[in-house]
């Protein structure tokens, strides 16, 4: 069986083995703002080298320098719709499954087991499941508020979102 080189000159080689330099504020501000306002993902201070590892992964990927370098070009490149999407792939969990966060469902349960019975009969409950990929997230909602609503002996009204 063949075998592939990389095909890298001395000076791509070089920099692929380069370190990124710190994502300085106003970098990491810009690229909060852009994925919250595209994607609606939520950084926090605490995830810029969580966002530097992964920004630069796929900037060495691709022989960009810099981060305004990456960001012109998930902005502005004549590929940037395709890159983008690599991009968000990247950053985004891959993992779907039925009662995946077994913590969060059961503060869920817990938050609706210890409201008043009377709040759940004036109107529906509204449930939203965030970031789901093929549905189990927003099902398994669905099913842990339905087993709610039957401990508190209420009629099973409420809606579930995903998205």
């Amino acid at each position: 069986m063949a075998q592939m080189h990389n095909q890298l000159s001395p000076a791509e080689g070089i920099w692929a083995l380069r370190r990124l330099p710190d994502m300085d504020e106003a970098q990491f501000n810009q690229w909060q703002t852009l994925l919250e306002h595209r994607t609606g993902i939520t950084l926090t201070a605490e995830r810029r080298s969580f966002l530097e590892t992964n920004l630069g992964i796929r900037m060495r990927e691709i022989g960009c320098s810099s981060y305004q370098a990456y960001y012109e070009k998930i902005v502005n490149g004549p590929d940037a719709v395709r890159e983008w999407a690599t991009l968000v792939d990247r950053l985004t969990v891959q993992e779907t499954r039925f009662f995946r966060d077994p913590d969060a469902f059961r503060l869920v349960a817990d938050y609706v087991l210890t409201r008043p019975r009377e709040q759940f009969r004036k109107r529906a409950l509204e449930a939203w499941s965030v970031g789901c990929s093929t549905g189990e997230e927003p099902y398994t909602l669905a099913m842990i508020l339905n087993e709610c609503m039957g401990q508190l002996a209420l009629q099973p009204l409420f809606g579930v979102t995903g998205s």
